[in-house]
């Protein structure tokens, strides 16, 4: 039951570029990360789950509660290396380890449910599913639910899902 002003009294974790991010108010970059289960059978039936944090991503990502007058709302930072962060990670780093758990080069490729955060991370991310061979329009999908909407946090998945869902194009029998 905590109230706004008292996530500002936490002790800090850690310090981030222009400021303090408290246990409170932390968001690490892991809001894309975040789904649904649509269907226990069908079309693109659930069947893992996984998480993972991007190494020294700590301070790319700020949220902190509004705390002068004329703030109305939660105040979000986005650091500018985000994108070449997600990109290292996805196309060198261990994020390389987990795509290659949900795919193989010898399957077919899966549908891309990529989180819409903003047009740098969708091309970052884009290019390692380009550079394995992905068709140019895989990301459709989430570049049209950015555009429409914005970045809406985990919502956006839902988005980017039903708008997969709408366009009534799912040839994939998997989608990562």
């Amino acid at each position: 039951n905590a109230k706004i002003g008292d996530l500002t009294k936490l002790k800090p974790v850690f310090k981030a570029d222009g400021g303090t991010v408290t246990a409170g108010t932390a968001s690490g970059i892991c809001d894309g990360a975040a789904s649904i289960v649509v269907a226990r059978e069908g079309v693109w039936k659930y069947s893992q789950t996984g998480s993972s944090v991007i190494p020294g991503s700590g301070s790319l990502l700020g949220l902190r509660p509004p705390i002068a007058e004329h703030e109305t709302s939660y105040i979000m930072t986005l650091s500018k290396h985000v994108s070449p962060s997600l990109y290292a990670y996805f196309s060198k780093g261990h994020g390389k380890d987990i795509l290659k758990k949900l795919w193989s080069p010898r399957e077919a490729k899966p549908a891309l449910a990529i989180h819409p955060g903003g047009p740098r991370i969708l091309e970052a991310v884009g290019d390692v599913f380009f550079e394995l061979g992905w068709e140019e329009d895989s990301l459709d999908a989430s570049y049209e639910t950015f555009s429409n909407y914005g970045n809406l946090g985990s919502a956006a998945m839902l988005f980017v899902l039903a708008n997969r869902l709408r366009q009534q194009d799912i040839a994939e029998d998997k989608m990562i």
